[in-house]
Formats: C-alpha cells, structure tokens, sequence
C-alpha cells in the first residue's frame, strides 16, 4: 500500500522516520510548499511521511499538498497526540472511528444552505468516519486501544466543567474520549479528496487536571511514541 502518515509536530513522526532511516536504501526527501516530505518503506508500505504543524489551517494546507502532488495515496494515517477525558491514562491510545468539529457553528446558516447541527462544516457530514479497513484490522488482531470520537477545536482544551458541558449539549450521542488540534482537519480534507483517513492519537495530558499543562510538558514525547508505536503495528498488519 502506499501510506501517507502525517503528525503536527517533529516529535509525533520522529520514532517513524528513525525506523525509516534504517531502510538499507537511506531516506529521501522533498520539500513542498514548506512542508519536508519523507520517503521510505515500513513492512512493505510504501510511506509518505511529513510533519504538518499546529492546527486546522496547517492540516488543511498539507493534505492538499500532499495528495495534489503525490498520487495513488491509499490511506492517510494521523498519528500524535491529545488531550483525554477523565478516566483515560498518559499514554492510552484512542484510535477515533469518527472525528467532529468542537468549534464549528454555522446553524443560523441553515436556511440558506441546508439543515445543519452543531459541530457540522458546511456541505460536510456532521462527523467523518474512519477508515472501516483500519477498524477491521484493529479489532481482529486485538490491538490494545479506545475506540471513540475525537473532537478538534483551534484552542489547548483544559477546562473539564466547559468542555463536559460542550459534550453534554452538543455531543451526548458521540463518545468523545480526546480533544486535539488538528484530527478533524485532516479528516475533512480527506473526506473532500476522497481519500481514506484513520487517526491514532495517545494520550498526553488529562483535560481538567491540577497540573494538566506541566503533565502535558514531561509526557508529550513518551505519548507521542506510544502514538507511532501503534501506528507502526498498524502497518504490520496492513
């Protein structure tokens, strides 16, 4: 197959491109747009791997990038890091069956554009829906993780009483367990690319705790790791 695996930052792909480095034919490169693009084969995937940057924006930019200038991508993997719901521990992996908007409200557009919910981007479905091959194959070979929604929104969350009450309004039907920065972005412009997209985030920080941003800090490349550690027993099993 060939992969495109994508993290917002340096530290969620750099356990992936130091496996990549070992490959007996080196690592390539190409930069495009500002984006650094990595060559190399993972369990024999063909993998495309490349860092994004924070936020909605930057996941929106990369994906077009990258699937307008590499084609025949069968899947795009996001791997990195989220904040979790109380319950979850530092370093549980959520892989998300569906993503969804925790800041989009274009409701009182409804009536020019069509029916809309809380949550829904315009001329998009209320949630994107991952990859049925990648849930398959996870649930089969028993691969230890939490199956439920990530929410993205362009903020840090770390406020529990505004974010239950998020989930509580809006999201009661949805099992949000992780909010990021950048998972439904990325599953939105796979979705209009119609390309198939899966997330695997670990946890780094507990949204609401004491010590949330200083958790966050020590733990972020022991989550991220954990991320791509699952994700890379995913491509085995591919």
């Amino acid at each position: 197959m060939r992969i495109a695996v994508v993290g917002a930052m340096d530290s969620e792909i750099n356990f992936l491109k130091n496996i990549m480095e070992n490959n007996e034919t080196g690592l390539s490169s190409s930069v495009i747009n500002t984006f650094t693009f990595y060559f190399g084969k993972i369990y024999d995937n063909e993998i495309i791997l490349v860092k994004s940057g924070v936020g909605r924006v930057n996941a929106a930019i990369l994906i077009t990038t990258l699937l307008s200038y590499f084609k025949g991508i069968d899947l795009v993997i996001n791997t990195g890091v989220a904040g979790g719901m109380k319950g979850l521990n530092i370093g549980d992996i959520v892989v998300a069956n569906e993503t969804v908007y925790g800041d989009v409200d274009i409701v009182l557009a409804s009536d020019y554009e069509g029916q809309y919910v809380y949550g829904q981007m315009s001329n998009c479905p209320r949630t994107f829906k991952a990859n049925n091959d990648c849930l398959s194959k996870i649930a089969l070979n028993l691969l230890k993780c939490k199956l439920g929604t990530i929410c993205t929104c362009d903020k840090f969350t770390s406020d529990y009483d505004k974010t239950s009450e998020l989930i509580n309004k809006y999201f009661s039907d949805l099992n949000i367990l992780a909010f990021d920065m950048e998972s439904c972005a990325f599953a939105q412009a796979c979705y209009l690319f119609k390309t198939e997209f899966i997330a695997i985030r670990a946890i780094s920080d507990v949204i609401g705790d004491s010590l949330q941003s200083q958790v966050y800090a020590n733990s972020f490349v022991y989550a991220s790791d954990k991320s791509s550690e699952f994700t890379l027993k995913l491509l085995e099993i591919l």
